[in-house]
């Protein structure tokens, strides 16, 4: 069964028995562990407690690939946000192309994993382009019934500059618990199938990476770390819980994204005993 047709049944079945239902039996059936939302003591566990729980619009907000720049904003960080072209359109057909440069990164604000990379405007097959944007706005984001705060966001999509080089880029993902930076995730080598690492505030190692996309090789520290991490504790000090998704790219900080619910609240790549310690730390 395809991944779609496994969203479409996972969607349905939640409209039957319920979002927490389903949810438990991914977590048996796909990742092979029990998530109890009732008696949260692992990690992963709160993160979905808090799913489920606790509603707070300001997570929804933020979890907005474009409300979360005002956030960002008030916050005194608008220098680390990446340039948008235009405010958030509705539709597809509003995109004035014309306007664009030749690179740009075409996101839906009201999901993950919905991005279209231009490289060159003037080979984009428009009509290509259009289905697949449309898609994202027929569809919504394929996890909304599972992590519900993302079926209260607008559909709509932002433009944001292209960042040159991306596919080499790194990407530092900040766990900060109840308003502290707790670890580091960085994100590497996705053109070739990803590789993860795990770092202490002190840029330490911590071997509790599991799974294929482990890496064998460290990442060097990056330049800027102290900054990154006085952004994930100002970013990060309304919530219980969040991950703060940033780049640096020769010496400059980006914002990538605010992320409450990683891997579905899964953490399938944390070694069962992290996610068991990192969970007796995130006070809920």
């Amino acid at each position: 069964m395809g991944e779609s047709k496994i969203r479409r049944f996972e969607n349905a079945v939640c409209r039957v028995f319920g979002a927490e239902t389903v949810l438990r039996l991914e977590a048996r059936i796909r990742f092979h562990k029990k998530i109890n939302i009732g008696s949260p003591t692992t990690l992963s566990d709160k993160i979905c407690y808090l799913e489920f729980r606790e509603k707070d619009d300001l997570r929804v907000q933020c979890s907005d690939k474009y409300a979360v720049r005002r956030y960002v904003s008030d916050k005194g960080l608008s220098e680390i946000l990446v340039p948008t072209y235009g405010e958030a359109y509705e539709s597809f057909d509003d995109i004035d192309f014309d306007e664009l440069p030749s690179k740009f990164v075409i996101k839906a604000r009201h999901g993950c994993q919905m991005n279209l990379i231009c490289t060159d405007k003037n080979t984009l097959d428009l009509d290509e382009a259009r289905k697949s944007v449309n898609k994202w706005f027929t569809e919504g984001f394929n996890r909304s019934n599972l992590e519900p705060h993302y079926s209260k966001i607008p559909k709509g999509i932002i433009i944001e500059k292209y960042l040159e080089n991306a596919d080499t880029i790194k990407d530092y993902k900040i766990h900060c618990f109840n308003g502290n930076p707790e670890f580091i995730l960085v994100c590497s080598e996705r053109t070739t199938g990803l590789r993860l690492n795990l770092y202490d505030l002190d840029w330490d190692p911590i071997k509790k990476i599991i799974g294929k996309h482990k890496n064998i090789k460290e990442i060097s520290k990056p330049m800027c770390l102290d900054k990154m991490i006085e952004i994930g504790k100002k970013l990060s000090e309304d919530f219980k819980f969040v991950r703060v998704d940033l780049y640096e790219i020769n010496g400059e900080v980006y914002f990538g994204e605010l992320t409450f619910t990683p891997d579905g609240g899964m953490l399938s790549y944390f070694a069962p005993d992290f996610d068991k310690e990192m969970g007796k730390r995130l006070i809920v």
